[in-house]
């Protein structure tokens, strides 16, 4: 998979109705589990879906906003106007140093696109605190299922596999769920702008013939799973 974040950092708000969903979905299950003053690293911000819903609840006193893209980071901090809690990271976070004394973790739709995402368990296991909090929502497999006879995709773990990660490294009152939704588009085109816009563009890009193109449903499909858990 070829990722291309930056370059639709001006249009990703407008046309990520679906990772805006998940986010809004994350935040509310989220409520009333978050620490009192809560330090908070978020993973893969984006152009702040996620974080502008977090920032709106009264116990923040830190926020950390992280993501490989400068360009979605310069919008997330246009948005956020200034605001004295927030720091930014502009770094890949599999690989990036964590901010200190942070006591929750979140992150919405961006995980998946860990070298390993399973890897995400045993890193919130050894940066978080024992009251600390990990919140995230990521893909299962069968998300962009319509694509994949064409070689686009990528590889997600089973909800199983995150529950014996969770389990391994200790994490508890663990809440799982997860869900299927459909979008519908009114024709290819609208569709692979989603996708473009979405920041991931398929192995082999525009060399896919539009005679295979046409042959594609109009939809797509997302399996999310959202996962909450104290260390």
């Amino acid at each position: 998979m070829t990722l291309r974040f930056g370059a639709n950092a001006q249009t990703y708000n407008e046309t990520s109705d679906v990772q805006r969903c998940i986010a809004l979905y994350l935040a509310h299950i989220l409520n009333g589990r978050l620490p009192m003053n809560a330090n908070v690293y978020e993973i893969g911000a984006g152009t702040g879906h996620l974080t502008r819903q977090l920032l709106s609840t009264p116990n923040i006193e830190r926020y950390t906003v992280n993501d490989v893209s400068e360009e979605m980071l310069n919008v997330l901090w246009h948005d956020i106007n200034g605001n004295n809690r927030v720091f930014r990271q502009c770094a890949d976070a599999e690989s990036a140093q964590w901010p200190e004394g942070m006591n929750t973790i979140v992150s919405s739709s961006a995980v998946q696109w860990f070298n390993n995402p399973l890897s995400l368990i045993e890193r919130a296991a050894n940066e978080l605190p024992s009251d600390g909090v990990l919140a995230f929502s990521t893909f299962l497999p069968g998300t962009y299922q319509e694509l994949l006879h064409l070689g686009k995709g990528l590889c997600y773990p089973k909800a199983d596999d995150w529950k014996r990660a969770l389990d391994k490294y200790g994490f508890k009152n663990i809440v799982i769920n997860s869900e299927e939704q459909q979008v519908n588009f009114s024709s290819i085109r609208d569709l692979l702008l989603s996708i473009k816009h979405s920041g991931v563009q398929g192995e082999g890009g525009g060399q896919t013939p539009y005679s295979e193109l046409r042959k594609l449903p109009l939809r797509l499909t997302y399996n999310v799973i959202y996962i909450i858990a104290d260390r």
